[in-house]
C-alpha cells in the first residue's frame, strides 16, 4: 500500500498532482500550462472594438478559469490593445451596502467607481503626459469620493501620477462631481478616463455572482444582482466600455425567462465540452505534471486498459471538475492497492473510480499527531490547543454544514442527508454541487493544508465524513 502522492511519484507524475486543482482560484500561475483554449473562450476575445459578451456554463465547466485566461489574453497584448482591467468578482460589498434592499444599477455603479480607481493604481505603465483639465478633474473627484478600496501603497502611486489629491489637500472641487448624474452618463465618464490615461478598452469583468449564500443555491437571487447590468442595452454598448460576464448557465436562463437578456445585442457563448475536448484537458494536465513524460494513463495502465482515457472523459459527462474529481479519485484507489511489484492502473481500479468506491482510511492509518478538531458551544472552533481565528468568518450556511458533520463525527453523511439540513429553510432545494463548493470553502477554513484535507473526508461518492474531531 502507497501514499497518493507515492504512487503519483513512482509512475512519473514528478510534478504533483494532475487532478488536484480543480478551481481557478488555486491554478493562480499555473493555469496556463495546461487551459484548452476552448472555442467559447475564442469568441469572447474582441478583435477590433471592445464588444460585451456572456460566458455561460453550468458550475464546474471552466468559467473562472477561462475569465481568468481572459484577463491574462489582455495583459499579454497590452502593448498592441491596452485595456483597464476593472474586476467584479466579490458582491458582498454591494449585498452588504444595500442589505434587504434591492441592488440596483447605481448599487452597481458605486462598486464599479471604487474598482475602477483601484485598476487604476494598478496599471504597469502610466503615461506620464499631463491629464486634460476636465478628466483631471473628474479623476481626482472620483477618487477622493471611491478610494476607499486603496492600498496605502497605491494611493502614493495615484497621487504621484497627479490622479488622486493627498488625503490634507482640499476637497476637489464639487464642479467635477458625477453625485447626481445618470448612471449610463457616469459609465460613459468611466470609458473616458480609461482613453484619457491610455486605455482605449475598458473592460469589466464580471464573475463570481453565485458566490453568495444568497446566490449559491437560487439562482433567481444572482439573476437580480445581474439584471440591471445585463438588462441595460445602453449601457452595454457605451464606446470603449465593454462588460464580460462569466455566468452559470442556470442565472442565464432566468434571465432569458424574464426577458432581462438582450441576445440581439450582446454575444452570448455557451461553454460546453465535448470527448475530444475533454481529453484535450486530460493530455495537457497529465503532460505538465509528468514535465511531458506521460501524455495518457494508458501508458501507466494494464494492456487491457488502452481506452482508459475514454472511458473516464465519457463517466465525466461533460464536466471538467468532474473529470478531475474521478482522476483524483482513481489516484486514491491505485495508491492503496499498489505496491513496488505493480504500480499500473487495473480494470478493477478503474470500476472502483467510476463508483466511487474509494476505501475508507485503515485502522491507525492517520498519524497519531493529527491535532484533534473542536467545536465548541460558542461558535469557536480549535485545532488541539489552537484556536482559528477565521472560525469568525464562517458563513450561515458553512456553519449549518459544520455543525451537521460535527454532531454526526465519524459517520458517513450522505449528501442528500446535508442538503437538506443545511437548506433545510430554503424554499428551492439546493444541488449537489452547492454542497460541494460549500464543502470546499469550509475545508480552506478548517484545514492546515486545504490541498490535502485531514479533517473533512470524502471517502465514498456522496457522502462526507468528519474525522479526528474531540468529543
Amino acid at each position: 500500500m502507497l501514499s497518493p502522492a507515492e504512487w503519483l511519484v513512482r509512475v512519473g507524475f514528478t510534478e504533483g498532482n494532475p487532478f488536484t486543482l480543480t478551481w481557478a482560484d488555486d491554478e493562480r500561475d499555473r493555469l496556463h500550462e495546461f487551459f484548452v483554449e476552448h472555442p467559447a473562450y475564442y469568441a469572447i476575445i474582441d478583435a477590433d472594438e471592445a464588444r460585451s459578451s456572456v460566458l455561460h456554463a453550468p458550475r464546474g465547466a471552466g468559467k473562472s478559469s477561462t475569465r481568468r485566461m481572459f484577463d491574462a489574453h489582455c495583459q499579454a497584448h497590452a502593448a498592441r490593445q491596452p485595456a483597464l482591467l476593472v474586476r467584479l468578482t466579490d458582491w458582498m460589498p454591494i449585498v452588504e451596502r444595500v442589505g434587504s434592499a434591492k441592488v440596483g444599477p447605481r448599487d452597481l455603479l458605486d462598486e464599479v467607481l471604487r474598482l475602477f480607481v483601484v485598476a487604476l493604481a494598478e496599471l504597469p505603465d502610466a503615461p506620464h503626459a499631463a491629464l486634460p483639465l476636465d478628466e483631471a478633474g473628474y479623476l481626482r473627484w472620483i477618487g477622493f469620493a471611491y478610494g476607499d478600496y486603496l492600498r496605502p501603497s497605491q494611493r502614493a502611486i495615484l497621487e504621484a501620477h497627479g490622479w488622486l489629491a493627498p488625503l490634507d489637500a482640499p476637497r476637489p472641487s464639487e464642479v467635477y462631481s458625477l453625485a447626481g448624474w445618470p448612471v449610463l452618463r457616469c459609465f460613459e465618464v468611466i470609458a473616458q478616463l480609461a482613453a484619457a490615461v491610455g486605455r482605449p478598452r475598458c473592460y469589466l469583468i464580471v464573475d463570481g455572482v453565485d458566490e453568495l449564500c444568497a446566490t449559491s443555491a437560487d439562482w433567481a437571487a444572482g439573476a437580480d444582482l445581474l439584471a440591471p447590468l445585463l438588462g441595460n442595452v445602453r449601457l452595454l454598448e457605451v464606446s470603449g466600455l465593454a462588460v464580460k460576464c462569466f455566468v452559470p448557465t442556470e442565472i442565464i436562463n432566468v434571465l432569458r425567462e424574464r426577458g432581462q437578456l438582450r441576445e440581439d445585442r450582446i454575444t452570448t457563448v455557451a461553454l460546453s465540452w465535448s470527448a475530444p475536448l475533454l481529453r484535450e484537458l486530460l493530455r495537457s494536465r497529465l503532460a505538465v505534471f509528468s514535465d511531458g513524460a506521460i501524455q495518457s494513463l494508458a501508458q501507466r495502465a494494464a494492456p487491457d486498459l488502452a481506452d482508459i482515457d475514454e472511458q473516464l472523459c465519457l463517466a465525466a459527462d461533460g464536466s471538467p471538475r468532474r473529470l478531475l474529481n474521478l482522476g483524483d479519485t482513481l489516484v486514491r484507489v491505485c495508491a492503496r492497492t499498489s505496491d513496488d511489484t505493480d504500480l499500473l492502473v487495473h480494470q478493477a481500479h478503474v470500476r472502483e473510480a467510476l463508483a466511487g468506491d474509494v476505501p475508507a482510511p485503515l485502522a491507525g492509518e492517520a498519524a497519531p499527531t493529527v491535532p484533534p478538531l473542536h467545536l465548541a458551544p460558542d461558535g469557536s472552533i480549535w485545532r488541539g490547543d489552537d484556536y482559528l481565528p477565521d472560525s469568525r468568518r464562517l458563513t450561515y450556511l458553512q456553519r449549518r454544514l459544520l455543525t451537521y458533520l460535527y454532531e454526526h463525527r465519524g459517520q458517513l453523511c450522505a449528501t442528500n442527508d446535508l442538503i437538506r439540513y443545511v437548506w433545510a429553510d430554503r424554499s428551492e432545494p439546493s444541488d449537489k454541487d452547492s454542497l460541494r463548493r460549500l464543502a470546499d470553502r469550509l475545508v480552506e477554513l478548517i484545514e492546515p493544508n486545504p490541498r490535502a484535507p485531514i479533517y473533512l473526508d470524502r471517502p465514498y461518492g456522496g457522502f462526507f465524513v468528519l474525522r479526528h474531531t474531540a468529543g
